[in-house]
């Protein structure tokens, strides 16, 4: 096995054989493969939530979504996209980007999603990205089910088939 294949995993042998595992080179090769197998089935997810005046469920909510996504298989990061709160979103949105790493804060002065949206993918850090509304009206498990979509297909589109929405 070459563990070149691509940069990750070659760093990750790296720290694999620095910390002293699998020193034989009958062992190397498997855990070459076993490494460069598992990197590849965890897809890496930026989800977009659009914010405004969201104050009331921001802090709950975006708790709720981390507490999902820690029992996947995903790395993830979420960037909440403040477009014109005039409420204390944006300052919530910062404190949680201070306590949780997998979170960023991105705002534009003014109220509309698709300037904050154009911002968010040009920063996003990686290819697949998923947009979920603050009020987590969409059922999270799609989020999974998305992702395995997202193996196959270029671009997955969800529709809520019932239900409501509240709209600042």
């Amino acid at each position: 096995g070459n563990c070149s294949r691509s940069m990750e995993t070659y760093l990750i042998c790296l720290c694999l054989r620095k910390q002293g595992y699998g020193y034989g080179n009958h062992r190397i090769p498997h855990l070459r493969t076993f490494i460069y197998l598992s990197f590849l089935s965890r897809i890496m997810l930026t989800i977009l939530i659009p914010v405004y005046n969201e104050e009331q469920i921001i802090v709950k909510n975006t708790k709720k979504l981390i507490d999902f996504l820690k029992n996947s298989k995903i790395i993830y990061e979420l960037i909440l996209c403040n477009n014109g709160s005039t409420d204390n979103t944006l300052m919530l949105a910062k404190q949680l980007a201070k306590r949780y790493k997998r979170i960023r804060v991105i705002s534009v002065p003014k109220k509309g999603v698709g300037t904050v949206f154009k911002k968010a993918v040009k920063l996003a850090k990686y290819n697949n990205l998923i947009s979920q509304d603050m009020d987590l009206s969409t059922d999270l498990h799609f989020i999974i089910k998305a992702t395995k979509l997202l193996k196959e297909y270029d671009i997955i589109i969800g529709s809520k088939k019932m239900g409501s929405q509240k709209r600042a």
